[in-house]
């Protein structure tokens, strides 16, 4: 993938051009990958950030019915582009900034005992905003309580449990000695 600087910006993400450069060019390179035809190429690498996350989050019917499971969106597809406060930890004092929780999750997610960390899509109850999420799913070897030691205090979920809970969701790759930890905020 081609990694877009621009030099006069910061990190995490740089100015807006080089972060909309960089997001089009990985997503063009996983469409390509999926041989889908190339005006289908096209029309994915046109969608806003917002329409992409709709796309994706309704790809197993409308989220806000009960009966279709819960999107498990990896990292990556929940916060590029995602720039709402609020979306995620949203109850947390002060609320932090989608690139801080991002960088968080991935810090977390780079653990050598965590294997995934996923965002389970809550709500899509206004077309107009990003969707919300008060649940993440860490797979790891780790106990709920390490889990929850790992989140800076101020983003610490309000509860973890080891393993699923009774929602139907999409399916996640769970290696074997591996299990899920649900985090949870109220």
């Amino acid at each position: 993938m081609t990694s877009w600087k621009c030099h006069s910006c910061q990190p995490p993400f740089g100015c807006r051009q080089a972060r909309v450069a960089s997001i089009v060019s990985f997503h063009l390179a996983v469409v390509s990958a999926s041989r889908c035809p190339p005006q289908d190429v096209i029309r994915y690498a046109a969608m806003t950030p917002l329409d992409r996350i709709t796309t994706r989050v309704n790809r197993e019917g409308d989220v806000n019915d009960s009966a279709t499971p819960r999107p498990m969106l990896t990292l990556e597809e929940f916060f590029e582009g995602n720039q709402a406060v609020g979306s995620v930890c949203c109850n947390c004092t002060p609320t932090p900034e989608p690139f801080v929780v991002y960088q968080m999750l991935k810090d977390i997610r780079s653990r050598k005992d965590v294997v995934d960390v996923r965002i389970q899509v809550t709500m899509f109850d206004d077309p107009e905003s990003w969707r919300y999420s008060d649940t993440d799913w860490v797979i790891t070897t780790a106990s709920a309580d390490d889990v929850k030691e790992w989140f800076e205090q101020s983003m610490a979920p309000d509860e973890c449990t080891e393993g699923w809970d009774g929602t139907e969701r999409e399916s996640v790759e769970v290696p074997d000695a591996f299990h899920p930890v649900w985090c949870w905020w109220d």
